[in-house]
């Protein structure tokens, strides 16, 4: 084949293909055949092709590498939402919204009659980032309210809106395109953004509420894997450690710290005033342990105190924050 090279090379260069591994060359000519006569012409040649089947074989192949890539993408984002939240049950919430819209896409698209192809399953990974976002920010935005009960959720949901309406206007105008490569990046980013927006909106603030809340009111104890397999705890510490879940990671380690360093206060014999530089872990320890006696905190840093105030609320009575 190298005395043809000038040939190979250059005019017959997409005619022409030699496997590296063997040196063998393989020549390569365009056929136009009506498509009634397609399958008698396929059986006169032992290696042909025509353009539905080569397409097929393509969308095959990448369709089996795309499930490969889906699997090991959802895993990684599972471990990076337990890793960021530091809780087991705030990743699977987070998580949840994710696939469930990614069902819905999948149905939605075969009750369409709608395909993947090379050029909108690339766009469909990137509708999942925008959905893994979206659920973060439910997510963050219902540990807020819970931890100042400070009502913030609705600026997170605009914000959301917003970013889905900049997709829907600039993909999702291409569905009055011609060309049914681009209609299929609109068809896809429609019901993927429609999808991902509703199960971002619903599913975190749904299991979140149930997590922490009952009856309107928050939840002595919110519920935790632990709580359900092995019931709520008895002891004091752990009691006003669950005030706490929930309310971001750097809450959690400071009063998991000061509550280990203070696990053995005794009883007191008076009503006391103390400092707290927590978020009035300790003072709510003291609290609960001496039902009678009043305890008087001060807590120097205005949202450390507003954590506190709110840890207290429907916990103990004989504690007072300022």
């Amino acid at each position: 084949m190298e005395h043809f090279a000038p040939l190979t090379q250059l005019i017959l260069s997409q005619n022409v293909t030699t496997l590296k591994e063997n040196g063998r060359a393989y020549i390569i000519d365009v056929l136009n055949v009506e498509q009634d006569k397609l399958e008698e012409v396929k059986s006169h040649f032992a290696n042909c092709f025509d353009v539905v089947s080569m397409n097929s074989a393509l969308s095959k192949n990448l369709s089996d590498n795309f499930n490969y890539i889906a699997w090991a993408c959802s895993l990684i984002v599972f471990f990076f939402l337990w890793f960021s939240f530091g809780r087991i049950e705030l990743a699977l919430i987070s998580f949840l919204p994710m696939a469930v819209s990614w069902i819905w896409i999948l149905g939605i698209m075969t009750l369409l009659g709608i395909k993947f192809n090379i050029v909108n399953i690339i766009l469909a990974t990137f509708i999942f980032g925008q959905g893994d976002d979206y659920t973060i920010f439910m997510t963050e935005g219902c540990q807020h309210e819970f931890t100042y009960r400070k009502p913030i959720l609705a600026s997170y949901k605009n914000s959301i809106l917003q970013s889905a309406l900049i997709m829907f206007i600039g993909i999702g105008t291409l569905i009055v395109a011609k060309h049914p490569a681009m209609r299929s990046l609109a068809e896809v980013t429609i019901i993927g953004m429609f999808s991902v927006v509703l199960m971002s909106y619903m599913i975190p603030p749904f299991f979140f509420k149930w997590l922490t809340t009952k009856d309107g009111k928050a939840r002595r104890h919110p519920i935790t894997l632990a709580t359900i397999f092995r019931g709520y705890p008895k002891d004091p510490v752990a009691q006003v450690r669950g005030r706490y879940i929930y309310k971001g990671q750097e809450i959690t380690r400071t009063v998991n710290a000061n509550l280990k360093k203070y696990a053995t206060l005794s009883t007191i014999e008076d009503n006391y005033h103390m400092t707290d530089e927590g978020y009035g872990e300790t003072a709510l320890l003291l609290a609960l342990t001496n039902p009678t006696k009043h305890i008087l905190a001060h807590i120097e840093d205005e949202n450390r105190r507003q954590v506190a105030i709110v840890a207290a609320m429907d916990f103990v009575d004989n504690v007072e924050f300022e």
